[in-house]
């Protein structure tokens, strides 16, 4: 997961400040001279938090201050999601050694094997 901050009607001096003053570990980014980037995203009040995943996508909206533990929240729910789905692939493969389990129902190598690749 990335974080990334766009400083919105701050002058370039007023976002490094922020970044210093908060001494920040994510990217921080100003938006353009018109306010694109926030419009492109809808923003109606600041501070908002979006959680977009790997195509894209604006997965959740959050808009005030948000706590580490909203984004824990998140990112558990996430998680489960995916390992979910792992199980759902593990269950529709079949051993190759087996041939009647499923890769998640069989025990063999190749199948723990093939487990572990799907969680990767």
């Amino acid at each position: 997961a990335h974080f990334l901050a766009i400083a919105v009607n701050d002058s370039t001096e007023a976002a490094k400040n922020f970044v210093t003053q908060m001494q920040t570990t994510f990217y921080t980014a100003k938006d353009d001279e018109d306010g694109n980037i926030a419009l492109e995203y809808g923003v109606t009040g600041i501070p908002e938090t979006f959680f977009i995943d790997a195509h894209g996508t604006i997965q959740e909206k959050f808009s005030g201050a948000i706590t580490r533990e909203v984004i824990e929240n998140f990112l558990q729910i996430e998680i489960g999601k995916l390992e979910g789905r792992v199980l759902e692939i593990a269950h529709l493969l079949r051993c190759p050694i087996c041939q009647g389990l499923s890769v998640k129902e069989s025990q063999d190598q190749i199948s723990l094997n093939m487990k572990k690749k799907i969680s990767e």
